[in-house]
């Protein structure tokens, strides 16, 4: 009886060597994931007990330093067809103040943890605690430069991308981030937020 005889991908028409490869490939995930489930129950107790070490978020602050393949499948590439801009400093409570209805209750209650197993936030303590710059916020307008059905009159600001980042901060004492912008939402933002 071969591997192939045996397993159940095997209707794939995978090779022998294409299915150990699929094998160790799963393996390393499933290690990867336990590493990180471990390094989560370690923060979360210690949050829970309240003895967290102080964290200082640390963002990248130069567009240059922006890789957006490390937020794969968070953001689309043609929202930035004409680029993007990192604004410094912007208040917390004035990005919660132009959220749509019901966003920002979220982030009022200042809870780190948004649950037991709020994997995302153990990674973005993980990257600061080793200090590590991470890519800011992204926000954007639900206007017409986003989708066709849009509101083009819309001036409400979503916090597309990093919102773990966002709670993370703001929970932390933070009371100003920096935000990624598009640049073709630039000006507009700038206009809704008064900056």
């Amino acid at each position: 009886m071969t591997l192939s005889d045996r397993n159940p991908l095997s209707y794939l028409n995978l090779s022998e060597a294409e299915i150990e490869s699929f094998r160790k490939k799963l393996e390393i995930d499933n290690e990867r994931h336990r590493l990180r489930s471990q390094a989560h129950d370690k923060l979360y107790s210690l949050y829970k007990n309240g003895q967290l070490p102080p964290v200082k978020p640390l963002w990248h602050l130069d567009e240059r330093d922006i890789d957006f393949s490390k937020q794969k499948d968070n953001l689309e590439a043609h929202h930035f067809s004409q680029g993007f801009t990192i604004i410094p400093d912007v208040p917390i409570d004035l990005l919660l103040a132009n959220f749509p209805e019901g966003v920002a209750d979220m982030f009022h209650e200042k809870k780190l943890f948004r649950e037991e197993g709020d994997l995302g936030t153990t990674d973005i303590l993980t990257h600061w605690s080793n200090n590590e710059k991470l890519i800011p916020p992204t926000f954007m307008v639900m206007d017409k430069t986003m989708h066709d059905y849009c509101d083009p009159n819309s001036k409400e600001i979503y916090p597309f991308d990093g919102k773990h980042r966002l709670n993370a901060a703001y929970s932390l004492g933070e009371t100003h981030v920096p935000i990624l912008v598009t640049n073709k939402q630039l000006a507009k933002i700038k206009t809704i937020l008064g900056i």
